[in-house]
């Protein structure tokens, strides 16, 4: 049986990794996706004999739950946090999971507004 890491040294990135953004609405079990969205919830739950941190992703169109097995918190990864999450969708407590994404925090939300409206300082 091959290992992931040696599976993933064979296919090409486009195989691990979407370059095209998915809408959450349109996230199914076992598709590979890349997504943005903010952050509306984190928490630290209990997963069998272990821990996860919990974040809710919503983009506006749905939402996705991303699960970090093995993580009490991650720095940056918190509510009102835009970030983009790739990975392949499962269902987990009868809701759409990411298991252990990979992901990118991002400064602004789309269209390049920083909070509050103020157009960004380059």
């Amino acid at each position: 049986m091959t290992s992931p890491p040696e599976l993933r040294q064979r296919l090409p990135l486009t195989e691990l990794e979407p370059h095209e953004l998915t809408q959450l609405s349109q996230a199914r079990p076992r598709r590979l996706i890349a997504a943005r969205g903010e952050v509306a919830r984190t928490e630290t739950i209990a997963l069998g004999s272990s821990h996860a941190y919990r974040c809710l992703l919503r983009d506006g169109s749905g939402s996705l739950t991303l699960l970090f097995i093995g993580r009490r918190k991650i720095a940056g990864l918190k509510e009102g946090v835009w970030c983009r999450a790739a990975g392949r969708v499962a269902v987990h407590d009868n809701e759409l999971v990411l298991w252990n994404p990979r992901y990118d925090i991002e400064p602004f939300p789309p269209g390049g507004l920083a909070p509050g409206g103020d157009t960004p300082s380059l």
